[in-house]
């Protein structure tokens, strides 16, 4: 045998991490010391749990009522106006309702809006506005301090959103429309949990709405409803928003001691009210969402909870990893009246009530431990030596669990298992980060934190699709260099993937210079229609800057074309056990990519679906392209071309060419639509010249030649899209 060898294996590599916790506790776990800190915690617990449970618990009381004040007295008042309404049919529709509507906006500060939707979908809104403040994007006289709000869809005609603006004195200032509007009163949350209290009589009289941002405003706040029933059927439901501003104050104002934190959390862990309003919601893209529990800055509250979970207990005391001090926590479950699964929970220092015995505590064990103050110093040694590099392990398994994988932090030790559990640390970031280059980000999080194996099989969802190609690829294949090209095609991909990325979205697939993304999977969007359009946008506009510069280099232009398509679709891991995919399926898939390559008969850059439209056409600046009829599917469907995105960000907005440009197809639409093609073919044509605008060219000729009612949506050559 080598001897090299056998002495290089021999060679110490580092201490033991074994022997090193053996002598830290064989010189830390001594009779005197052991004893003096048994008995001066026994000696105080009966004291601190005294009391911290008495003033905590009144303290808890206290913020209970000042939570419940609110909702009992908004609860009282729509519950008045729907008992108004069942006994005089049309009242909530009249102008009486808004004297009533205004006078309980003037008694209750915290009150934002005070609204009434119909069975028809009609809808009628007090509302508080602000000192310059816009409604809807209309600016209102300056002395309006109050907004009614009219959607009237009795009739069956297009509902048209109309605002009164009134002054502090409830004196008409004005009056203004925002346009026709899709809103329907029966397609919101009030009208369904008012439906849900009519089905359900084991509910209470009204319905109290989890918290979320009132958009009038722009604060966290709730809505308390109450149903309209008449002979057995909801025809109206009556609801008020109001921000939780004055109730976090309170928990600001009141705390159960010095350093105590009071906040009001849901059962699955939502912060409902937090003293600081910075704590109580995140902004994730353009959405904001009610803070977990765990993401708050409170070391100490986040461990109170996880304390809790282990011991199984309302009212404990713990320690902190965070800080080292000792804590107590108490859970008290919110009012039953309310229905609301919802928790007043307190955690404070123990220090706080019992302060001055613990330093005497303190000064005790200091005494105590004066005799062996030379092995206490070897302690600190020793315990330096294994804790920091343990506590930067620890941080960095933590930034792993969060998915915090481009950070870079360097860790050492001399400890060999440390080393080794560093080294491995290190290569499963590395592989985990080379993963997520293939694999969307949020299904391998999903997959580390279910802790199951990777299994085939999806579910049914419904999402928005995307496809994305280059116009006239093969031409510019031919005629540029091969390198060239390649550098500009994988600059286009990078602006697409950025653009889906930072919309939360999932980027599925390359084909060729084509590129598939979606969005709702594997995360949650209940808004991936707009998301999926801003990307579009984003990536268009950003490709026509680049443009520019490749222009000035004497690189030829790039030119993409986009299809986007809600619809309900099959989405999962396919393929093989060997080798799968993250990907969607379905007829839905297939449209979307029609409809990127439909772009090319209209000579338009963004198509959209009308259920794109239906999600959240009134954000977009769009204008209606025909009725299109899908291979395969009966009827038509009307698609449109999106320009720009309404009250986004500024490099999203519409220019003033495109806002006209949307308004006037519009009007050469509706009328074609009615049949009148002679002047919708010289609306278009006007539009043609004035804008030079392909599209109308298309459509002025189509008019001309008597417009068939809808043309087949065929796959073009350059479409790529695996069939579902």
């Amino acid at each position: 045998m080598n001897p090299g060898r056998i002495l290089a294996y021999l060679r110490p590599k580092g201490w033991r991490l074994q022997f090193s916790i053996g002598a830290i506790f064989a010189i830390l776990v001594t009779p005197s010391i052991a004893g003096l800190i048994y008995w001066s915690y026994d000696t105080s617990l009966a004291l601190i749990s005294q009391y911290a449970e008495r003033d905590v618990k009144n303290a808890a009381e206290d913020a209970k009522n000042t939570m419940a004040a609110p909702l009992r007295r908004f609860a009282d008042s729509v519950l008045i106006a729907a008992q108004v309404e069942a006994a005089m049919p049309g009242f909530l529709r009249g102008p009486d309702s808004d004297r009533m509507m205004i006078q309980e906006l003037r008694n209750s500060p915290g009150l934002t809006s005070y609204y009434v939707g119909f069975a028809d979908g009609s809808f009628r809104q007090m509302q508080r506005v602000a000192l310059g403040a816009k409604v809807s994007g209309i600016t209102p006289p300056a002395e309006t301090r109050f907004a009614s709000r009219m959607i009237d869809r009795s009739s069956g005609d297009v509902a048209l959103d109309r605002y009164v603006f009134l002054d502090a004195e409830a004196r008409r200032l004005g009056d203004g429309s925002a346009g026709p509007t899709t809103y329907d009163a029966r397609q919101r949350s009030f009208w369904r949990l008012a439906e849900r209290l009519k089905s359900d009589r084991t509910q209470s009289a009204v319905a109290i709405a989890d918290p979320y941002v009132i958009g009038s405003v722009g604060k966290f706040g709730m809505s308390v409803s109450a149903p309209v029933v008449r002979n057995g059927q909801l025809v109206a439901a009556v609801a008020t928003n109001f921000t939780l501003d004055r109730v976090s104050q309170y928990l600001q104002a009141h705390p159960a001691s010095a350093n105590a934190t009071t906040l009001v959390v849901s059962r699955d862990g939502t912060v409902i009210v937090h003293p600081d309003p910075a704590e109580m919601a995140d902004r994730k893209g353009d959405e904001i969402v009610s803070r977990r529990v765990g993401d708050i800055s409170n070391a100490a509250v986040r461990a109170a909870f996880a304390r809790r979970s282990e011991l199984k207990s309302d009212y404990f005391t713990f320690t902190a990893l965070s800080d080292g001090a000792e804590y107590v926590a108490l859970f008290v479950p919110f009012l039953a009246e309310f229905g609301k699964p919802w928790e007043i929970v307190i955690v404070a220092p123990t220090d706080d009530f019992i302060g001055p015995l613990r330093r005497n505590n303190r000064l005790m064990a200091i005494v105590g431990t004066a005799v062996i103050v030379v092995l206490l110093l070897l302690i600190s040694g020793f315990a330096r030596l294994i804790s920091r590099p343990l506590v930067g392990l620890v941080r960095e398994i933590r930034t792993i669990e969060r998915f915090s994988l481009d950070t870079e932090v360097r860790l050492s030790s001399n400890i060999r298992e440390v080393k080794q559990l560093i080294a491995a640390t290190q290569m499963m970031k590395t592989a985990l980060r080379a993963f997520t280059a293939y694999v969307p980000r949020e299904v391998v999080r999903g997959l580390l934190l279910s802790g199951r194996p990777i299994e085939l099989g999806g579910r049914s969802s419904h999402l928005t699709i995307m496809f994305t190609d280059l116009e006239a690829f093969s031409t510019l294949a031919e005629n540029s260099p091969a390198r060239a090209l390649l550098d500009q095609v994988s600059t286009y991909l990078g602006m697409v993937t950025h653009a889906v990325n930072e919309t939360s979205g999932s980027v599925d697939k390359f084909i060729g210079d084509s590129v598939m993304a979606f969005w709702g999977a594997p995360l949650a969007d209940d808004d991936h229609a707009y998301h999926a359009c801003v990307a579009a946008v984003h990536a268009k506009r950003r490709l026509a800057a680049q443009n520019v510069l490749w222009q000035e280099k004497g690189s030829p232009e790039l030119r993409m074309r986009v299809g986007i398509h809600s619809d309900a679709v099959l989405v999962g891991n396919v393929g093989s056990m060997e080798r799968m995919s993250y990907t969607v399926m379905g007829d839905g898939v297939n449209i979307a990519a029609r409809l990127e390559g439909i772009n090319k008969q209209f000579g338009t850059a963004i198509c959209v679906s009308h259920s794109v439209f239906r999600e959240c056409g009134e954000r977009l600046w769009l204008r209606p392209i025909d009725q299109v009829a899908v291979k395969g599917r009966r009827g038509g469907i009307l698609i449109y071309e999106l320009l720009a995105i309404r009250g986004g960000e500024a490099d999203l907005a519409a220019s003033p060419a495109e806002q006209e440009i949307c308004r006037r197809t519009a009007e050469a639409y509706a009328l074609m639509a009615e049949g009148d093609l002679a002047t919708a073919a010289r609306a278009y044509d006007d539009i043609a010249r004035t804008f030079n605008d392909p599209l109308a060219v298309e459509m002025g000729r189509r008019c001309r030649e008597g417009r068939p009612s809808a043309q087949l949506i065929e796959v073009s050559e350059n479409a790529k899209v695996q069939p579902g």
